[in-house]
C-alpha cells in the first residue's frame, strides 16, 4: 500500500463517529475506492443507510464533483428495483460532495466468485435480471460503461443490485456533450469493448454493456478475464485490438448454449453482437441452464458464497462488500496495477545465505585437510656453526615426520645418528616430507595416496632438535 492510499485510509478512518450536516453518522467504514469512501450510516430518523463520501482532494474539482453526483441522477433515473437507489446527496461542512444510498446485505459477485466458480443456473440468473436492470436503463438513454463483478450484488433475500452509475453515460440531454469530452477512458480495461477502449465515445451505445456482461459471464464461469495480460495498459491495448477468445477454451465444461450466447456477447464488431439487452434475455430464458427461478438460484449462491455486509470486517476490506467500488478517478492515466511483494523473498534469502556459509565452511575445513606441496611445506634449516665442517646436515619437514600408511618400513622413523649418517656418506641432505618415506634422495618419488598425520605446531619443531653445552644436536622425540 503507498502512502497516499495509507493517507486517504487515514483520512477516511477519522471520519467514523462524526455526523454530516447534523442528520447522517457514519458508524462503520465498509470500503475505500478510488474517487470514495463508503459507510454504514444511520440518519437521524434512525434509519439505516450507505453514504458514499467523495475524497475531499477531489471534491473541489468541479468535473469530478459533477460526475459524482450524476451518479444519483443516473441511477434514481432508471426507475427499476435492480439499481441502487440514491435518497440523497449533500456537501459535508468541509467542502466534501457525498451521496446517501439505501444500504444493502448480502454480497457483491466479486467476492463471491472469488474462491468458486459459478455453476451454469446461477450464470442464467445473473445475466437475466442483469439483463433486466440494463433494459430498463438503456430505454431511458442510459449506458452504464462499468459493468463487472465488483459491480454488481446479491442480497440475502436473493436480488441482483446493478451499483455504481458513477460514469454512466447519457445518451440524451445537455450533458452528454460534456460527459464525452472529459469519459472517453471511463471504465476497466478487462470489461471494456472494443470501441470503449478505443476511446470512440460516439459508438458507445447499449451494445457496449452487453459486451461487458459477457465479459463478466466469461469471468464467473472460468475465474479468468476475456484478455491475458499482465498489466492494465495491455489490457486496454488488446482490448482496442484483439477480438475475444472463446469462452469454451478455459471453461471447457460450460453448456454449449450458454458459451455460444457468452461468444455471441463478445464479438468484436458492435453490429455483430446482440443488438439489445431484451434479445440477450430472450436467447438466456431459452436455454435449459435457465430454467430454475432467478430468484431460487440467486439464494443458492448469496448462501453459498457467505453473507457479507450486516456486519462489517475489521479493519475494513479495501474494497465494499455491499456497494460498488467507487471508479478510479478519471483525470488520472491508467497506471499499472500494483504488483504484491512475494512473501518469500525474505524465506529465500535466509536459506541462500545459510547454503553459503554451508558451502564457505566445507571448503576451509576442506583446505585445512589438504596436504602441503613439498616446495611451500619443506626447507633446509641452515647448519650450525658447530656442525658446519661436519658437512651438510638434515633439514627435517617442519611439520610432520616423513612417514605413511602405505609403506610400513618408513612408518617408524629412523635413528638421527643413521640419517646423519647417510647424509654424511652421500654428500647431500637428506628431505623428508609428507610424500617422499625417509631415507629418499634426490629427485622424489611419486607421492603415496595415504592421508598424512596430523601437523605438529611449528613452534615446538623448529628446530627439531636441541643442543647441549656441547654442541651436540639431540633430536627431540615429538619431531620424530
Amino acid at each position: 500500500m503507498s502512502d497516499t492510499e495509507d493517507d486517504v485510509e487515514l483520512r477516511a478512518r477519522e471520519r467514523v463517529g462524526t455526523t454530516l450536516r447534523g442528520k447522517y453518522r457514519l458508524d462503520r467504514l465498509l470500503g475505500i475506492g478510488g474517487m470514495a469512501s463508503v459507510y454504514a450510516a444511520e440518519h437521524r430518523n434512525g434509519r439505516r443507510v450507505a453514504v458514499k463520501l467523495l475524497h475531499p482532494e477531489l471534491s473541489f474539482r468541479a468535473e469530478v464533483r459533477e460526475r459524482f453526483l450524476r451518479e444519483g441522477h443516473a441511477a434514481n433515473r432508471v426507475e427499476h428495483s435492480g439499481a441502487v437507489a440514491v435518497l440523497d446527496d449533500d456537501v459535508t461542512e468541509d467542502g466534501a460532495a457525498f451521496l446517501v444510498m439505501e444500504l444493502l446485505e448480502g454480497a457483491s459477485l466479486e467476492d463471491i466468485s472469488s474462491s468458486r466458480l459459478l455453476p451454469a443456473p446461477a450464470l442464467c440468473a445473473i445475466a437475466v435480471e442483469l439483463l433486466s436492470v440494463l433494459a430498463a436503463a438503456h430505454a431511458h438513454g442510459i449506458v452504464h460503461r462499468d459493468i463487472k463483478p465488483a459491480n454488481l450484488f446479491v442480497t440475502n433475500d436473493g436480488q441482483l443490485k446493478v451499483l455504481d452509475f458513477g460514469i454512466a453515460r447519457l445518451l440524451e440531454g445537455p450533458t452528454s456533450a460534456s460527459a464525452t469530452q472529459t469519459g472517453m477512458m471511463l471504465g476497466t480495461p478487462a470489461f471494456m469493448a472494443p470501441e470503449q477502449a478505443l476511446g470512440r465515445t460516439q459508438q458507445i451505445d447499449a451494445r457496449t454493456d452487453l459486451w461487458a456482461v459477457g465479459a463478466t459471464l466469461f469471468t464467473l464461469a472460468s475465474g479468468a478475464c476475456v484478455h491475458v495480460a499482465e498489466t492494465a495498459q495491455e489490457t486496454l491495448i488488446r482490448a482496442a485490438t484483439v477480438p475475444a477468445r472463446s469462452v469454451t477454451t478455459v471453461a471447457p465444461s460450460l453448456p454449449p448454449e450458454l458459451a455460444s450466447i457468452i461468444d455471441h456477447a463478445l464479438v468484436f464488431e458492435s453490429a455483430a453482437r446482440f443488438q439489445s439487452a431484451d434479445e440477450m434475455r430472450r436467447a438466456l430464458l431459452a436455454i435449459p441452464a435457465a430454467s430454475t427461478p432467478p430468484q431460487e438460484a440467486l439464494l443458492a449462491l448469496v448462501r453459498n458464497g457467505g453473507q457479507s455486509g450486516a456486519t462489517a470486517p475489521t479493519p475494513a476490506p479495501r474494497r465494499t462488500s455491499w456497494t460498488a467500488v467507487a471508479p478510479v478517478d478519471p483525470t488520472l492515466p491508467i497506471s499499472k496495477r500494483p504488483t504484491r511483494q512475494s512473501r518469500w523473498l525474505p524465506i529465500t534469502a535466509i536459506l541462500l545465505t545459510g547454503s553459503l556459509a554451508l558451502g564457505l565452511t566445507y571448503a576451509f575445513k576442506a583446505r585445512l585437510r589438504e596436504p602441503a606441496s613439498a616446495s611451500s611445506s619443506e626447507s633446509l634449516s641452515a647448519p650450525s656453526p658447530s656442525a658446519a665442517a661436519s658437512g651438510p646436515t638434515l633439514a627435517p619437514a617442519p611439520t610432520t615426520t616423513a612417514t605413511t600408511a602405505n609403506d610400513p618400513a618408513a612408518s617408524s622413523a629412523a635413528p638421527p645418528a643413521a640419517i646423519a649418517s647417510a647424509a654424511a656418506h652421500t654428500g647431500k641432505a637428506v628431505l623428508t616430507s609428507h610424500n617422499e618415506p625417509h631415507g629418499t634422495t634426490g629427485a622424489p618419488e611419486p607421492a603415496h595416496p595415504a592421508q598424512p598425520e596430523p601437523a605438529k605446531p611449528r613452534s615446538s619443531c623448529s628446530p627439531p632438535y636441541r643442543l647441549d653445552s656441547s654442541g651436540n644436536k639431540h633430536w627431540k622425540r615429538e619431531c620424530l
